[in-house]
């Protein structure tokens, strides 16, 4: 993704749709289709993106040019199923704790893709964030108005501003 962002979702045996990640400037897409040729996951757009893409026929021959190339696939492959770890464990913590984290790892993201970790656009909705926390959309909403008036975040419509890290890191206990 060069520019954007989209949300993935899967469809559950009773035909809901769940979102299984967001996908950020600078990330890779289209990992759940390499091992089974056959993609779990639909990407939506949230936003208007710009992309590359790269069939999986060509990623061999541009592995064996590009030495390096392996490297990255290989790592950003492994970052994502270490977030995905990390969302299980997320899913026994409480609400606060959920929401918390999600700012902070997007934040993340942002940051070591060369973006603002304090100052970002939230593309999504509060009941897509829900969704993908496991959580109902109003609890998101509650969640985001008391962490505005506990001055650690400032939300103004999809813009927000994270005040004091620290404080919000607090909410996220390891």
């Amino acid at each position: 993704m060069r520019s954007g962002s989209a949300k993935l979702l899967s469809t559950d045996r009773n035909g809901n749709e769940i979102i299984v990640d967001f996908i950020l400037p600078g990330e890779l897409l289209g990992f759940d289709g390499l091992s089974s040729q056959t993609h779990q996951c639909t990407a939506i757009a949230l936003e208007t993106v710009n992309y590359c893409h790269l069939p999986a026929h060509e990623i061999e021959g541009l592995t064996f040019n590009s030495p390096g190339l392996n490297q990255v696939l290989l790592q950003r492959s492994c970052a994502q199923f270490d977030s995905q770890v990390q969302k299980i464990i997320l899913s026994r913590r409480s609400a606060e704790e959920r929401v918390a984290s999600f700012i902070l790892h997007v934040s993340e993201r942002l940051k070591i893709r060369g973006y603002s970790e304090l100052e970002f656009r939230l593309s999504m909705s509060r009941e897509e964030i829900g969704n993908y926390l496991g959580i109902a959309h109003e609890t998101v909403s509650r969640i985001i108005h008391y962490f505005q008036d506990q001055q650690l975040i400032e939300v103004k419509s999809k813009h927000l501003k994270i005040k004091n890290k620290k404080r919000l890191f607090s909410f996220y206990k390891e």
